[in-house]
């Protein structure tokens, strides 16, 4: 592997994690209410995954975890996965 190619997937994680790093910022300032939290904690949850998922293995065709907060009948919160591909996922970002 060149340095070039190094340099460039060092800066190219570099510059997604700062992008990362912010979306969680927004999200947390934005989640003022507790009602709130889990519609933002599902947001940071999903945007990481995806990218990792996309930094790890871009042409993957491998299910992943997306995961969805589910509230049960008792009033309990879980988390309730469903399986996505890499490139399913970050389309939906």
């Amino acid at each position: 592997m060149s340095d070039r190619t190094l340099l460039g997937s060092f800066s190219e994680y570099v510059s997604g994690l700062c992008t990362y790093i912010l979306f969680v910022t927004l999200q947390l300032v934005s989640c003022s209410s507790s009602t709130r939290l889990l519609g933002c904690l599902d947001r940071i949850l999903n945007f990481g995954i995806c990218f990792l998922t996309n930094k790890l293995n871009r042409t993957s065709d491998a299910q992943l975890p997306f995961y969805t907060w589910r509230r049960n009948l008792d009033g309990r919160v879980e988390l309730n996965p469903r399986m996505r591909t890499p490139q399913q996922c970050s389309s939906e970002w």
